[in-house]
């Protein structure tokens, strides 16, 4: 009986011990990158569990939001925090910021703004606010593209200075002269028309006469009368058309100058000022009427001169790709500085750093970021990538990075590890992504290839 139980416990020990051993396995297989289940940050309980992909519209904030997430996770925040406030307070250039600048300002600031507050209502949303609008005028104005610099940032100073000093003077032919021609064309159309639709009723007329069906009592002209009217209307009509053929020319002349808004190295200063004062005059009272829209203070918003020298001067002249998209993130810098205020503040302690890796090869980045995932706790990074990697475009190893995401896990499928990426696309996945397992806005992908489409990898210690 005594050696039954002894037998009993031993073998109660050994299963309970076999167990331990089987979950703690199975715990560490959880943990490993190397295993089909792999590790995955949005399981239940993890640090992304609760944190769902948000949507960026139409703004080149993915830097924000892919900082915001990661920072939120780390810090184990409850509600999101707010992208607009995290840009436009690390964005110091106004060259649209970086996730490492992101989440160190906010470090340093020790908060971070909830999503829920709007800012006087100028972002109601991702699709409606007052960025996306700004962003969409912006576009329209011209982009500066070299590859010097030193010379071409002096030169495109100068070109501002001249724009805005256009305005000072009244003008200037391209703008001036565009739309006199413009003008003068419309109306020179409608008198053509005019013209051609009397040439048909005298000719009803001369019909008339030459089938007899006008009584000749009744006063009605002969038809050498009405062919002498006939042939006056010609005349004009044709030297309206003469006219026209000349101001077509012109027009032609000043539409391919202002189609160069995207080639201004190609025009001397004078007139790639003028280039620019002409989309400055379309665009400015847009620019306006969305700063009205939104209830931005008028002391705000800049003047025209303002608005030309600001807009061109610290534009990016090295980034085309971005260099249209600035201006709404330098004037909203003023707008909602600090206007964040308790109780929508969310506390960040400051004992934490940023970490950042440039990768030089695609196995450092790869090794670096299965490091952070298979740690005992485990965390998410920040990658910086080509964005055509993920979307139906055409990348290319060593194409320029544009896009941020997170990874927030990873896993190995038949010999190949593979991320899981947290996007700022919204919940769907669409039509937007290459053949990528999909779900709810998050995807993975090979990890050897999206690190060879990636610049960096960024993340957080305490």
């Amino acid at each position: 009986m005594f050696k039954g139980g002894l037998l009993n416990h031993s073998r109660l020990l050994f299963i309970s011990s076999a167990i331990c051993i089987s979950g703690l396995l199975n715990m560490a297989q959880a943990q490993n990158c190397s295993t089909q289940n792999g590790v995955n940050l949005t399981d239940p309980g993890k640090s992304f569990a609760n944190i769902i992909p948000r949507d960026q519209g139409r703004l080149g904030l993915c830097f924000s939001y892919a900082a915001t997430d990661l920072l939120r996770s780390h810090t184990g925040a409850t509600s999101a925090f707010n992208v607009f406030d995290a840009a436009v307070n690390s964005d110091e250039d106004a060259d649209g910021g970086d996730p490492s600048g992101v989440m160190k300002s906010l470090i340093n600031r020790g908060w971070a703004c909830t999503d829920t507050y709007k800012f006087q209502n100028m972002f109601p949303s991702s699709q409606d606010n007052i960025l996306t609008e700004l962003e969409k005028i912006s576009m329209d104005m011209p982009v500066f593209y070299t590859n010097n610099l030193s010379t071409g940032e002096a030169r495109q100073k100068r070109i501002a200075d001249k724009a805005a000093a256009l305005n000072k003077a009244g003008g200037c032919d391209l703008w001036n002269g565009s739309l006199t021609v413009s003008s003068e064309i419309d109306q020179l159309y409608k008198d053509v028309d005019k013209l051609n639709s009397k040439s048909t009723t005298l000719r009803n007329e001369l019909n008339a006469l030459d089938w007899g069906w006008v009584n000749y009592l009744s006063g009605s002209r002969d038809n050498s009368e009405i062919q002498k009217d006939i042939n006056a209307v010609k005349s004009k009509v044709k030297t309206k058309e003469n006219r026209l053929d000349v101001l077509e020319k012109k027009k032609d002349t000043y539409e391919a100058k202002i189609a160069g808004k995207y080639d201004l190295d190609k025009y001397n200063e004078d007139d790639a000022a003028q280039i620019v004062y002409y989309w400055a005059k379309k665009t400015y009272p847009l620019m306006r009427s969305a700063f009205t829209k939104y209830g931005v203070d008028s002391k705000q918003i800049p003047t025209f001169e303002q608005y030309v020298t600001e807009r061109v001067k610290k534009d990016p002249v090295n980034e085309y790709a971005y260099a249209g998209r600035m201006y709404g993130y330098k004037v909203m810098k003023q707008a909602i500085a600090n206007s964040c205020q308790p109780p929508n503040r969310q506390a960040i302690r400051k004992n934490i750093t940023t970490k950042s890796l440039t990768v030089k090869n695609a196995l450092d980045g790869v090794n670096r970021i299965k490091g952070l995932l298979e740690k005992g706790n485990p965390q998410g990074a920040v990658l910086s990538l080509h964005s055509s990697f993920i979307t139906k475009g055409t990348w290319t190893d060593g194409a320029q990075d544009n896009h941020a995401v997170v990874v927030v896990g990873c896993r190995t499928v038949n010999g190949q590890m593979q991320l899981l990426i947290h996007n700022s696309w919204g919940q769907g996945c669409g039509n937007i992504y290459k053949n990528y397992s999909c779900t709810g806005g998050r995807f993975w992908v090979p990890a050897t290839s999206a690190l060879q489409a990636s610049s960096e990898v960024e993340w957080l210690e305490n």
